[in-house]
């Protein structure tokens, strides 16, 4: 899957490595969605995106 496009190939490799990080590290313990969702939502809101979620 090369791409004529230098930038784009680096890009696609660097969101491989990246992506292949987080299934390397593992399943998250005492993770809280629901909490997580609540922040991201708040975040958003209060930097001006309340139609994020």
């Amino acid at each position: 899957m090369h791409s004529k496009n230098p930038s784009l190939h680096c890009r696609r490799r660097v969101l491989k490595n990246t992506i292949q990080e987080g299934i390397d590290s593992g399943i998250a313990e005492n993770f809280d969605a629901k909490r997580h969702l609540k922040t991201l939502k708040a975040d958003k809101k209060k930097n001006g995106y309340s139609n994020y979620i």
